[in-house]
């Protein structure tokens, strides 16, 4: 059985670029999450796309937790206190 988000590269594209916004918004806090704004557009419109071409939940659940994860150190670095 084949990946749907592997196999097709725009997918690999908008969650790559969803994924370097996130990465860079940890590194670099731009006034008011701009970057993890954007992050999230890329991250629900290639999740939607995902869902039309049939991915299944398993795969769309593992690349749901690591945008969550990702974003969850953004938020807990900038909350703590370490700008």
């Amino acid at each position: 059985m084949e990946s749907v988000i592997i196999t097709t590269p725009i997918l690999l594209i908008g969650y790559g670029a969803a994924l370097i916004l996130g990465v860079i918004e940890i590194f670099k806090h731009v006034t008011g999450y701009i970057l993890l704004a954007l992050s999230a557009i890329f991250f629900i419109a290639s999740t939607v796309y995902a869902v039309l071409l049939g991915a299944k939940y398993e795969e769309i659940m593992i690349v749901i937790l690591l945008f969550l994860f990702v974003n969850i150190i953004t938020f807990g670095i900038h909350k703590g206190g370490r700008k």
